[in-house]
C-alpha cells in the first residue's frame, strides 16, 4: 500500500504543470501526521520542495558549520566589525512568545573590491520592523540580507530585543557592514525616526517608482513617507508572487559525479536556503498568521525587483571585470582565513 502511494505521487509530480498538484495529493493521502496537516489552499509557495529542503537541513549534522553567529560592533574609526557571540539564533517556527532576542547569522561575509571596500550596490536588506519596546503580540523583528550578484541570502537576523532602538541598530550596522541600503515596511515609522536621529537616512531606500507604474501605490511620498513601502494587501500579494518566482528560479551548478567527472545539476533557488525558520514559515504560510521572515523576504524581493527593472533582469550588471579578478576574494582566503571564525 505504501509503495502504491509513492508511485502515485511520482506520477502526479512529473505529469502535471500545476506546482500545487502534488501538495494536494499528499494532503489527500498522507503518510505522516505532518503531511496530514499540509494546507493545499492559502499557500502559493512550493510546499513539497520546501519540505524536502527542510529535511535536508535537519538531516545534515554539519549544516551550520560554515555559518557565523555573532554581533556587529562599531570601531573607533566608525567601521563595523564582526564579533563572535554565544547568542543563539532562532531556528524554529512558530515560537511560544516574542521574548527571544535571537542572533545574527552570517552565511557569507561581505565581499570586497581591490581597494578593500565592500562592493557598492551588491547587497540589499529587507526588514519587517516593530515599533514598540515590548508587546503582547507574537511579532518579531526580522532582517534579511541578499547578495544580488549570486542571488542568495547571505545574512539574517530575526528576534526581538527589549527596546525597539536596539532592533533598529542591528539593521543600521548590517547596512554599514554590507555597504547597502534597506527597504522596510513603512507602516511603522520608528525605524525612520531612529535612522534620522543618527544621521543615517542615506541607508534607507526610497519607495520604488515601479510600484506606482504598476498601480500598486497612488503616489510617491515626501519626507518620512518617501522611504520604505506601505505593506497593503496588494503590495503583500505582489511581494508573495515575487518570492514564489525567486524560490522556483532554476539554478545550475557543476558538481563532481560518482565517476569524478563534472556534472551539471539544475535545482530550484530554494535549495540554497539556509534559514531553517524561514523555510518553516514558507511551508506554514497563511495570510492569517504572523510571518515576520516572509514579510522581510517580501521587502527584499520588492527591492530586488527595482534592480531587475533598472538592469533589465541582469542583477550582476554592475560587476566589473576588474572586481571579478580581485584575488582578495579567492576561495583560498575564505577557506584558510575566514574560517577562523568557524564555531
Amino acid at each position: 500500500a505504501l509503495l502504491q502511494i509513492l508511485i502515485d505521487r511520482y506520477v502526479v509530480k512529473y505529469n502535471s504543470s500545476d506546482i500545487n498538484s502534488i501538495t494536494k495529493r499528499i494532503a489527500e493521502l498522507p503518510i505522516t501526521p505532518q503531511e496530514a496537516i499540509l494546507k493545499s489552499r492559502g499557500n502559493m509557495f512550493p510546499i513539497t520542495e520546501l519540505n524536502a529542503r527542510l529535511s535536508e537541513i535537519d538531516n545534515d549534522p554539519g549544516f551550520y558549520d560554515t555559518t557565523y553567529v555573532g554581533d556587529l560592533i562599531q570601531n573607533k574609526d566608525g567601521s563595523i566589525a564582526f564579533k563572535i557571540s554565544s547568542a543563539k539564533p532562532i531556528h524554529d517556527f512558530p515560537l511560544q512568545d516574542n521574548k527571544t532576542e535571537g542572533a545574527i547569522e552570517f552565511y557569507t561575509m561581505p565581499e570586497k573590491d581591490p581597494n578593500g571596500k565592500v562592493f557598492k550596490d551588491r547587497y540589499i536588506i529587507g526588514v519587517d520592523p516593530v515599533d514598540d519596546d515590548s508587546a503582547e503580540t507574537m511579532s518579531l523583528y526580522s532582517n534579511i540580507v541578499l547578495d544580488l550578484w549570486t542571488d542568495t541570502i547571505v545574512a539574517e537576523y530575526t528576534g526581538r530585543h527589549q527596546y525597539a532602538d536596539e532592533n533598529f541598530e542591528v539593521t543600521r550596522k548590517l547596512c554599514l557592514f554590507y555597504n547597502c541600503r534597506v527597504l522596510y515596511e513603512s507602516n511603522k515609522k520608528g525605524i525612520y525616526a531612529y535612522f534620522s536621529r543618527l544621521n543615517s537616512t542615506h541607508l534607507l531606500e526610497m519607495t520604488p517608482e515601479y510600484l506606482k507604474d504598476k498601480s500598486l501605490i497612488k503616489d510617491l511620498g515626501y519626507g518620512n513617507k518617501a522611504y520604505g513601502v506601505n505593506a497593503s494587501a496588494p503590495i503583500n500579494n505582489y511581494a508573495n508572487s515575487l518570492i514564489k518566482d525567486w524560490l522556483l528560479k532554476p539554478v545550475t551548478s557543476v558538481e563532481k559525479g560518482e565517476d569524478g567527472k563534472d556534472v551539471e545539476i539544475t535545482l530550484f533557488n530554494l535549495s540554497r536556503l539556509k534559514g531553517r525558520a524561514l523555510v518553516k514559515e514558507l511551508i506554514l504560510f497563511n495570510p492569517d498568521i504572523n510571518v515576520d521572515r516572509v514579510r522581510a523576504l517580501g521587502m527584499v524581493m520588492l527591492f530586488r525587483e527595482e534592480y531587475m527593472v533598472k538592469y533589465g533582469g541582469q542583477l550582476d550588471k554592475s560587476k566589473t571585470e576588474t572586481d571579478s579578478k580581485y584575488l582578495g576574494n579567492d576561495k583560498y582566503f575564505t577557506i584558510n582565513f575566514d574560517n577562523r571564525f568557524k564555531i
